[in-house]
């Protein structure tokens, strides 16, 4: 076992020092004696060299193909590396001309809902999404051919149905962007109708590819890593992964179209991942049934036309747990290196969005699953460390103080909770109570649209592995203490239900045990009846019951996650405020 690591290292080192030489030559060291050019190489450097082993090992894990997996990892090594100004492409800087501005409060602006609204929301949006199309599909069906290909057999079904689900998410993605964004219409309805409030970024010089205001605390992230752009605002410091993904191609075109597309690569990567675990936990059809929740999850939706790490973050939680399940619990092989491949893509992960109450059910899974302890905290330890060690680089060595904003608000959580426990009362316990539990648990049915959350509360009983139980209980506990911390805290995200989504599996999973089992219920009341002389006992009408009666609830997802684009807008402005609009149109 000890050659393993000796050869990686031997192809790996020149691999990543290579990679380096070509990152260092990608900026211009002579402005400001490298003031811009030493951040965007020390922390483009930190991500690729996670990045690029992580993709390798992961490609040939999934695709069982080796020269597969060294064609994507080689062109992931180009487009992260290249050196723009060696290659004379730093004169095709897109924002060198093209500033994005911001924009925010009072000034003339029109809803898009349809069917009164413009159909098309951006430039080329014609071409650019069947393109987006095109360009999944075809990773789908990449995928398949190099497992078939290496003789992994894997149904034809499967990159069916996942191609017909990148047209649906493609199709919500469109018509769920520029102003029929929930994230952007949000800011709207949160004031009287007199003010007319608006707030957002148009990321094109004709106005449209409107996106949220908060555009300015996101794009100059991506500058960090372009080198090109001054500094900016460093709220979203440390959640860098996506910026840095991003930034590869807004470099050179409008990071609308990048993000468009990112998202719902993004998105149809949850879809495979909550599907493929489900799967493992339950059955196939329960798999399918929360592959499809997913598929019109309001959170995927709400965030999907947003230039920013939001929507991923839902995303990166789903990759995770399915990697955990895949690469840990259930294994093809007991090499050790698969507990160093799982804490690499459970730092990239992490470094999209804080996971931390993650580890915690991960580890807690993991036991129950009889995994050994020493490589599995062994693994969640070294993707924590990883996490950390890029702030550390951003504030001790670069001396980039990062805003705390957004962190500030988990101290004060923290800073209450902390009262209440050394300082113990019982009215104030009880009043605590009251309060947080029914506000949590609203939140809670806000944060799903009430459905799938309704219809957990009844799947939960019927999860009979006690694993299972536990990972589903940790991510639903996740959830209640998260809400319940920034309640005591009582900051701005304390009244936030799209805090709670990041682990939608857990809800997902007993929702769809729920449809399955009021499925084969219905089946059963059908079966021995004979219904205006149609014998049923035969099982024609009691086997299409039972296989149109979990679709019928995921079509009425699909109804209610898509219906604000016809100016029904409420249930997007509870998923992010908690609060209805102060007026409807």
């Amino acid at each position: 076992m000890t050659h393993l690591p000796t050869r990686a290292l031997r192809v790996w080192l020149p691999v990543l020092g290579l990679g380096l030489a070509f990152l260092y030559f990608r900026y211009d060291w002579s402005i400001a004696d490298g003031y811009y050019a030493k951040p965007a190489f020390l922390l483009s450097a930190y991500l690729f060299v996670i990045m690029l082993p992580t993709l390798y090992y992961l490609s040939l894990r999934l695709l069982h193909h080796r020269g597969t997996a060294i064609g994507l990892t080689a062109v992931a090594f180009v487009i992260f590396t290249v050196p723009y100004r060696l290659c004379g492409l730093d004169s095709l800087y897109y924002y060198a001309i093209r500033p994005p501005y911001l924009q925010s409060g009072t000034f003339p602006a029109r809803l898009e809902f349809l069917p009164g609204g413009t159909v098309g929301t951006f430039p080329y949006d014609w071409l650019f999404m069947p393109l987006l199309f095109l360009f999944g599909a075809a990773g789908v069906w990449l995928v398949r051919w190099a497992r078939t290909r290496a003789g992994f057999a894997m149904l034809r079904s499967v990159p069916v149905l996942l191609t017909v689900a990148f047209a649906v998410i493609c199709a919500q993605t469109f018509f769920h962007s520029g102003m029929r964004s929930p994230y952007t219409y949000l800011s709207y309805f949160q004031e009287a109708k007199a003010d007319h409030h608006w707030y957002f970024v148009r990321d094109f010089a004709d106005g449209r590819g409107q996106v949220e205001g908060d555009q300015w605390a996101s794009w100059p992230i991506e500058g960090y890593f372009e080198g090109v752009a001054p500094r900016g605002n460093d709220l979203l410091m440390r959640r860098p992964f996506s910026f840095y993904v991003a930034s590869q191609f807004g470099y050179f075109v409008n990071n609308f179209y990048c993000w468009l597309a990112l998202n719902a690569l993004f998105w149809l990567a949850a879809v495979f991942a909550t599907a493929r675990l489900v799967t493992r936990l339950t059955t196939p059809r329960v798999g399918l049934i929360a592959g499809a929740l997913t598929l019109f999850g309001p959170g995927f939706i709400a965030f999907v036309a947003t230039p920013a790490m939001y929507m991923q973050n839902y995303a990166a939680a789903a990759i995770a747990l399915c990697a955990f399940e895949e690469l840990i619990v259930r294994p093809i092989d007991d090499r050790a290196r698969r507990y160093g491949l799982f804490a690499g893509v459970l730092a990239l992960c992490a470094l999209v969005y804080d996971l931390e109450p993650l580890f915690l059910v991960l580890f807690a899974y993991g036991l129950s699953r009889r995994v050994p302890w020493r490589p599995l905290l062994a693994s969640l330890v070294g993707a924590g460390l990883l996490v950390l060690a890029y702030p550390e680089i951003v504030t001790h060595v670069l001396r980039i103080a990062i805003d705390t904003a957004n962190s500030g608000q988990i101290g004060t959580s923290l800073t209450a909770l902390r009262q209440l426990i050394l300082h113990p009362h019982l009215s104030t316990w009880s009043d605590t109570l009251v309060g947080v539990v029914p506000k949590v648990l609203q939140m809670w049915l806000q944060a799903y649209f009430v459905i799938p959350a309704v219809l957990a509360l009844f799947g939960w009983r019927l999860i009979r592995d006690r694993p299972t139980r536990v990972l589903i209980g940790g991510l639903l506990l996740a959830q209640f203490l998260i809400m319940a911390l920034f309640y005591l805290g009582g900051t701005q995200i304390s009244f936030t239900p799209r805090i709670m989504y990041p682990y939608f599996i857990g809800v997902y999973v007993p929702a769809g045990l729920a449809l399955e089992a009021g499925s084969s219920w219905l089946f059963r009341t059908l079966s021995p009846r004979t219904l205006a002389g149609f014998t049923v006992g035969g099982g024609a009408l009691a086997v299409y019951a039972r296989r149109a009666t979990p679709w019928v609830v995921v079509a009425a997802m699909a109804f209610l996650v898509n219906i604000d684009i016809f100016g029904h807008p409420t249930q997007y402005v509870e998923f992010f405020v908690n609060a209805p609009p102060s007026f409807l149109p």
